[in-house]
């Protein structure tokens, strides 16, 4: 279980108005749960992610937009690179689990990367 994934569930919820069979029925389709606190892998996470934006939820702009500036910047494997910088820097396995503090400390870091040149070749 993972705080940030049920605040994420749970606000597209909200925002999305849906009622409970709508919300079990969601869960248990993509993540085969039925309820957001027995999530255990960001497998099921993403599956539950991907349903709740192809109706009409999105992730907050800040998380889209280190999205952005990752893929411009780490080349072609930014996924696992941005991946193993959150890892390594805050122990958690995505942005999608990062407080907004964090997010603003990633895109320092994306920022300051770029004023230096761009793509550095280090491994995060």
């Amino acid at each position: 279980m993972n705080k940030n994934w049920i605040k994420y569930i749970q606000t597209a919820r909200r925002t999305l108005n849906l009622r409970d069979e709508e919300y079990v029925s969601i869960l248990l389709g993509a993540a085969g749960v039925d309820s957001a606190t027995k999530i255990v892998t960001e497998r099921q996470f993403l599956s539950v992610k991907k349903v709740l934006a192809s109706l009409g939820f999105q992730s907050t702009p800040l998380q889209n937009h280190v999205q952005q500036r990752a893929k411009e910047l780490l080349g072609k494997d930014w996924k696992n690179r941005l991946a193993g910088y959150c890892k390594s820097r805050f122990g958690k396995s995505s942005i999608y689990q990062l407080t907004h503090k964090e997010l603003r400390s990633v895109m320092g870091f994306l920022n300051g990367m770029d004023r230096r040149g761009g793509d550095d070749k280090r491994t995060f």
